[in-house]
């Protein structure tokens, strides 16, 4: 439990690590364009008495900028054209083209600045020099002012104008300002023209493509990177010159992403267009935003709704006429529009610049610059802090919760930084970002810590539970395992022991398991059996037709099917049983072969005996019968003829002599010769043999109902020679015997005997309305239906019976035409 807690709170704290920097990284990229705007307003607007028409210049002021180094220029303003009336191609392709601006008496000094440049000497110093204009012959005064960094890297900066000796001063205390705002941003950010010259950049952006300061200011996208990401950013920045509004597009370079923002440089001439650069390293942003999006939500909402209040107000400055140099601009734009706190105060503490987010938290006027009386009245936030950070000299970084007017209470992230002036004025730097979403975000973070830790307690005592019951369900199932085992060697052992085949196999008929007798009989090893097709065994042994119906019936019914097949050279009686499972559904067939051969012939030598055995009681009864009818019967009627004639003789002598003994003689005589009569048709009945079955069983009619007063009717629709003597002679017993029951124990008064055709069969059925029988009733199954059932068995037939207490019996007896018995 103290592992888990301990990993849960690691995991916690590097969430918390990471949400801060994702915070503090959305702050600062997505509003930074805001951010530099807002920062240089004040700069500016004071560029603007240097460069602009409120000068008293008309807007006749020529800029170029120089790489001191290499010799080339980097950039040259649109007046080099309206004014001098020379090429800003011509410049960037020839560096020697502005010695044809250069007054005669002032070349042999031009061309000495400049070898000063390539000496890498004379930073900081300030020349003067005359130039002609090609357009209309006037004379302008230019300044030289040159520029010499840390790695030796030399920039050159000429203005020219009717008279430009006391705006120098003013125009390097701005480009001093705007290079220390350049390199205080710390992504790469730089300035290009539409040819992909770098204009203006920081050292961020230097460094981003590994090249030294100098150079990468005077060269090209193509000198630093591939063709294809040089082509991917000219793109972006026609179209952004289209559509007046930035571009942005995410490339992979080194395992880092990038996220590569193009916009307009606005209020600068259409004819030498300038556009902003600004790459982004987004590797960790992209990788922590899926799980912070919900932090984020707020933060683009806010990016949603500045980003379009600075569409409407781009959509404004569009309308107005605007000369500002292409830097002053670019920087304006990106401090203005950020949603982030941004001032400059003095060293008095004095508030010089204040960007819209400050204006409207501390309820300051719409346009805070240069009032230097109204910070510390209006504002209250310059303190010991402050003091501390302009008196160091060194960059400060605090979290602090900061009350704007109307009592609103925030959380910024504060940063302090220091700006040195030209003139040696220390300026101070003050950027806010709003953290308020982080800081509650960390307080629920914190209350959803606790809430997890209760979780993970009941969730360790649940699982403890649950390990508990998994421990004795592994006992259990170790238990029912090894009587799974038991059982399946019991049922192993008690298969091969079995004399007959038997094996199981699944729904398409492939083999799963099988006793020794069935390998042997299969011709498979004892083991390893299984997934063999158990019809393709039989191939060739047998009809596997019936086998496999046999299995489709089991399939579709779910019950035992039974049939008798031979295979193998033997006579089989082969059982198949479904084998269920879980859901009740057939998952397998169990096969169980018995060897019936030895039974079968037995039978079959029976069925034999048995009909030779009726065939001889039969040839016994007939011979009996003509015995009785010609012996017994001839005799005792001569007695009866003798003692009739006896009889009339004492009664015609007159004697006297009693004759009632002679006639109760003669009646007994006659109840024998009736008896014996009686039994000679019992025994045979002579018009079987005379006339056939039809006559028998009309005479078997008229006797039954003439001794046993029981009205008898028949159908007899059957051809005399479509039977046999012996089936004739069988279907006269069962007949008679079915009508000796009836007359015995159904007490019905009526009954019926029909025998008929139906397709290849004989039908014979015996129908009364008596009372029936319980065919379950064993005491009622006497030798009279085994008899009739034993008699049909010989000739192939069967006897069916059907019967219902109170409703009646039928009898009916079934013999195939063409019998093979």
């Amino acid at each position: 439990m103290d592992v888990t807690t301990e990993k849960l709170r690691e995991r916690i704290a590097e969430l918390e690590a990471r949400n801060s920097e994702l915070v503090r990284q959305c702050g600062i990229y997505r509003t930074r364009i805001g951010e530099l705007e807002s920062a240089v307003a004040g700069p500016l607007a004071a560029a603007d008495v240097f460069f602009g028409r409120d000068a008293g210049m008309g807007g006749e002021a020529v800029w170029l900028l120089r790489d001191g180094t290499s010799g080339r220029f980097l950039f040259a303003g649109p007046e080099f054209s309206s004014v001098l009336g020379g090429s800003a191609a011509l410049l960037y392709e020839d560096p020697r083209y502005i010695e044809t601006f250069v007054h005669p008496d002032d070349t042999a000094l031009l061309h000495a600045l400049f070898s000063d440049g390539h000496k890498g000497t004379g930073g900081g110093r300030t020349r003067s020099f005359r130039l002609v204009s090609h357009k209309d012959g006037r004379t302008l005064t230019a300044a030289l002012h040159r520029h010499t960094d840390e790695h030796g890297g030399v920039l050159d900066t000429v203005v020219a104008a009717s008279d430009c000796g006391w705006r120098l001063l003013s125009f390097r205390r701005f480009e001093t300002f705007f290079r220390a705002f350049l390199d205080a941003v710390p992504e790469p950010l730089a300035l290009l023209d539409a040819a992909g010259g770098i204009v203006a950049a920081n050292r961020a952006s230097a460094a981003r493509h590994r090249v030294p300061f100098m150079r990468y200011l005077g060269g090209r996208l193509t000198d630093f990177l591939s063709e294809a990401a040089a082509e991917r950013r000219l793109h972006a920045m026609n179209e952004s010159q289209r559509t007046r509004r930035s571009v942005v597009f995410r490339e992979v370079q080194e395992a880092s992403r990038y996220e590569c923002v193009i916009f307009p440089v606005l209020g600068v001439s259409s004819d030498t267009p300038l556009f902003g650069l600004l790459e982004r390293d987004v590797t960790e942003r992209e990788s922590v935003r899926q799980t912070l999006v919900r932090i984020n939500r707020d933060l683009e909402a806010r990016v949603r709704g500045r980003t379009k209040a600075l569409e409407v107000e781009v959509q404004e400055r569009k309308r107005m006429e605007q000369r500002l140099l292409r830097e002053r601009e670019f920087i304006k734009l990106l401090v203005q529009a950020s949603p982030n706190l941004i001032s400059v105060f003095d060293s008095r503490g004095a508030l010089m610049f204040a960007n819209r987010a400050w204006r409207e938290l501390y309820g300051l006027p719409g346009d805070v610059w240069g009032v230097a009386d109204a910070g510390p009245r209006m504002c209250g936030y310059f303190g010991a802090v402050d003091r501390e950070v302009l008196q160091e000299g060194r960059v400060a970084q605090l979290e602090e919760r900061i009350v704007g007017t109307g009592g609103r209470r925030e959380w910024f992230d504060v940063i302090r930084a220091p700006i040195t002036m030209p003139d040696g004025e220390t300026l101070l730097l003050f950027i806010g970002i709003n953290v308020t979403s982080r800081v509650e975000a960390t307080r629920a973070m914190e209350a959803v810590r606790k809430t997890l830790e209760e979780r993970v307690k009941e969730r360790t005592a649940a699982l403890g539970r649950v390990n508990d019951r998994l421990e004795r369900e592994i006992a259990e199932r170790k238990l029912h395992e090894e009587l799974i085992v038991q059982h399946r060697n019991h049922l192993e052992a008690l298969m091969n022991a079995l004399a007959d085949s038997a094996l199981l196999m699944d729904t398409g008929g492939r083999i799963i398991t099988l006793n020794i007798t069935a390998a042997q009989r299969l011709g498979l090893p004892e083991r390893g059996s299984g997934g063999q097709v158990f019809f393709d065994l039989l191939q060739g042994t047998t009809d596997t037709l019936v086998w496999r119906d046999a299995l489709h019936e089991v399939l579709e019914t779910f019950l035992p099917a039974r049939f008798e097949v031979q295979a193998f050279g033997l006579e089989l009686d082969v059982t198949y049983y479904p084998v269920f499972g879980y859901a009740d559904w057939v998952t397998g067939v169990a096969v169980y072969m018995m060897d019936v051969t030895e039974q079968k012939q037995i039978s079959r030598r029976l069925r034999r005996l048995s009909a030779q055995v009726l065939s001889a009681q039969e040839e016994e009864r007939k011979r009996i019968g003509r015995e009785l009818h010609d012996s017994m019967a001839q005799t005792l009627s001569g007695i009866k003829f003798m003692l009739e004639g006896e009889r009339s003789r004492l009664e015609q002598s007159g004697t006297g002599w009693p004759t009632e003994r002679i006639s109760k003689t003669i009646e007994y005589v006659q109840h024998a010769i009736v008896e014996t009569r009686r039994i000679v048709m019992d025994l045979r009945p002579t018009v079987l043999d005379d006339l056939g079955l039809i006559a028998a069983l009309r005479w078997l009619q008229q006797e039954m109902s003439q001794i046993h007063s029981l009205t008898i009717t028949s159908h007899l629709s059957l051809p005399e020679n479509a039977l046999s003597d012996v089936q004739k002679s069988v279907l006269f017993r069962v007949a008679q015997e079915a009508l000796n029951n009836v007359i015995r124990h159904s007490g019905s008064d009526s009954a019926r005997i029909s025998l008929e055709q139906v397709g290849e069969e004989c039908v014979m059925t015996v129908t009364d309305n008596g009372s029936g029988f319980d065919r379950l009733d064993n005491t009622r199954n006497g030798i009279g239906l085994d008899s009739m059932r034993e008699r049909l068995e010989l000739i192939c037939g069967r006897l069916d019976i059907v019967t219902e207490k109170g409703i009646g019996t039928v009898v009916r007896a079934v013999v195939p035409l063409d019998s093979p018995c």
